[in-house]
């Protein structure tokens, strides 16, 4: 739980200990609770970070870009005035 609280302070850190799954689903219940734009930012930066080579040719071992626009499409729509 502390390493994905330390998720939210900066999106860029290793994920080694902590399952996908679970920080989308911290990212998600944040987002029920308060609409700002930093936790969107946060939360698509996260998702882009997942589509980088993991050395084998392969592209992407999560979200990757794709849901990172998802995640950009819903904070807009959720966001504009």
């Amino acid at each position: 739980m502390i390493a994905a609280a330390l998720l939210l302070l900066n999106p860029l850190l290793p994920l080694t200990h902590v399952p996908l799954l679970k920080v989308r689903e911290l990212y998600e219940r944040l987002l029920d609770r308060t609409q700002h734009v930093k936790v969107w930012a946060s939360y698509a930066a996260f998702e882009a970070s997942k589509d980088v080579p993991d050395g084998t040719g392969s592209v992407g071992v999560g979200g990757g870009l794709t849901a990172a626009r998802a995640i950009y499409r819903r904070a807009y729509e959720a966001l504009k005035v």
